[in-house]
């Protein structure tokens, strides 16, 4: 457009009265004006009305009644009383309402007016404004459904079922009656992401909900509380139909395949289950003891159940446990954890080649707390996930503060073979992938050879954004050749067990060269730990070890040597 067109534009614009520059300007943010008049129940509308209610609605809506027509009976409603109101307070109204469209479809319509009354303070008039708010609708009915159900499943959300799970405890404790509660893990999910994609994971988790979901009881609850895991809750239950319901839900998932876009497969679940009696106080207690029973049943072999049994002895450790598990969580709100490294360093120059970064604890008082401390604990209570991504989180921001040193970090199982939280822990590797060569990812071997079918994808895709990865304790869970292929790893650590004392020890020096041996067979490097002595140092370095870690190097410390 030419400055001269812009000129008289403007200057065309100042000659319009200002109705008409108004009109222009509802006309521009696409709100349509209507006055309408009681003695005629004319209306007149200007602005974008054919645009809101479609092609000649303009035409079409010439008196009140017609356009009354087309709000819904329930609208129609809230339309009479805002005006009533708004005629006795003398105050403006706003109200939403949905409006039947002349081509069948239904949108929300927002209206905005004042009530103008004559001399004997009847209405005479209304100037209001009317605009689409259909996508506002849709978001508040979106973030409402999401307060209370999963957006994948449709299934109520961890949030609701804990609110179910309380609700259901209040009652068994009122009437002194007896529930239960099952927390259901699907089976292999990360082989599934491994070979077929998310999407194809997604169906399943789908597809098991809706199978477990027609197997349930009428008033059974049943929601999502993980990435693949179900839980529900079985009020009025007592133990005997509880593991009925697991045998049950167990049969029901294994009887017949699933259908997937990319195929059959065959899923199986493995369930944990805990009685709702007097000595469950909450459903944060509920949940942790069906964890603990769902982490029997996957030992027993998957595809099983296993009942959580109470004891005085595991009352006191479950009080302790929920001490530290409160301290754990009031640490991560105040930034209280942090790092710790211990050097890594070549065998043939000592010199550090890399540092593993271990988690601490600072306590209110100033203490630190070493990992061992609370780590156990807060595997148990399914805290761990929520330090792994801490950990990340200091790892990146100090391998940004210190280009081309490398660190080593631990991540626990639970992350690893937990397929919402090791996506959220790729996506955050792959947002800083310009550094990802400066980070080892170590997996410890006993974690690994759990299940190595979800430790080769974590791995692999780790690989697959730039890090290096390695296998922690190396020995402690007699890795097989065929084992340490799948898991095509770039580092072993061996254990420390069998470092020490390894000039003394005949067995132990075979064991750790016939695990170097092993490594070297895949060209994978070698790190030894709790390495101390001279000694240890000169045998190592005879078999190969291309680095050693331990106190004969330094301990782990809070300060950063590479940079102080």
């Amino acid at each position: 457009m030419s400055l001269a067109h812009s000129v008289k534009s403007v200057a065309a614009l100042a000659e319009r009265s200002e109705l008409e520059r108004f009109k222009l300007a509802v006309e521009g943010v696409g709100d349509a004006v209507y006055n309408w008049t009681s003695a005629n129940d004319e209306l007149v509308w200007s602005g974008s009305l054919d645009e809101i209610l479609g092609e000649g609605a303009a035409a079409q809506l010439k008196t009140g009644q017609e356009f009354l027509q087309g709000i819904s009976e329930e609208g129609r409603g809230v339309r009479d009383r805002a005006l009533r109101q708004a005629i006795l307070e003398q105050t403006r109204f706003t109200i939403e309402y949905r409006y039947n469209f002349a081509n069948g479809e239904v949108a929300w319509l927002e209206e905005r007016g004042t009530c103008f009354l004559d001399e004997t303070g009847a209405l005479a008039r209304i100037v209001g404004v009317v605009r689409v708010v259909t996508e506002r609708k849709k978001q508040e009915a979106r973030l409402t459904f999401l307060a209370t159900y999963d957006e994948l499943t449709g299934h109520l959300n961890r949030s609701r079922l804990c609110s179910a799970l309380d609700e259901a405890l209040a009652q068994a404790h009122r009437h002194d009656r007896s529930g239960g509660y099952l927390v259901i893990g699907i089976d292999g999910l990360a082989i599934i992401n491994e070979n077929h994609g998310y999407d194809i994971a997604d169906q399943l988790i789908q597809m098991v909900g809706e199978r477990l979901s027609h197997a349930l009881r009428q008033n059974d609850l049943m929601g999502r509380v993980a990435g693949n895991k179900y839980g529900v809750v079985l009020p009025n239950a007592a133990r005997e139909n509880v593991e009925l319901v697991a045998s049950r839900l167990l049969e029901a998932v294994r009887s017949k395949p699933f259908h997937t876009t990319a195929g059959k497969s065959i899923i199986t679940v493995s369930i944990g289950c805990v009685e709702l009696d007097g000595s469950v106080r909450s459903s944060q207690e509920a949940m942790c003891r069906a964890e603990e029973a769902l982490t029997s049943s996957k030992r027993k072999g998957r595809d099983c159940y296993a009942v959580h049994h109470a004891s005085p002895a595991k009352a006191s450790w479950r009080k302790r446990n929920r001490e530290i598990a409160d301290s754990v969580v009031s640490a991560l709100a105040e930034d209280r954890m942090k790092l710790a490294f211990q050097p890594i360093v070549h065998t043939s120059t000592g010199e550090p080649a890399m540092y593993e970064c271990l988690i601490r604890m600072k306590k209110p008082n100033g203490e630190i707390a070493d990992a061992g401390e609370f780590i156990p604990v807060a595997e148990q209570l399914g805290l761990v996930r929520l330090i792994d991504q801490r950990v990340q989180e200091l790892v990146i921001k100090e391998a940004r503060r210190s280009p081309g040193t490398t660190f080593t970090f631990n991540v626990s199982g639970y992350t690893a073979s937990d397929t919402s939280w090791m996506r959220k822990f790729l996506e955050v590797m792959e947002d800083n992938q310009d550094i990802t060569s400066q980070f080892v990812v170590e997996l410890t071997e006993t974690v690994a050879l759990r299940d190595v079918g979800d430790s080769a994808s974590f791995l692999k895709a780790l690989r697959g954004l730039g890090c290096r990865v390695a296998i922690d304790d190396f020995g402690a869970g007699y890795t097989s050749f065929r084992n340490l292929q799948a898991l095509d790893v770039d580092i072993v650590k061996i254990d420390g067990a069998f470092v020490r004392d390894l000039a003394s020890s005949a067995d132990n020096r075979m064991f750790v060269k016939t695990l170097v041996e092993l490594a070297k067979n895949f060209e994978v490097e070698v790190i030894a730990e709790w390495v101390e002595t001279g000694n240890e140092v000169e045998i190592l370095n005879e078999y190969g070890v291309e680095y050693l870690q331990g106190f004969l190097f330094g301990k782990a410390e809070m300060k950063t040597p590479w940079r102080d």
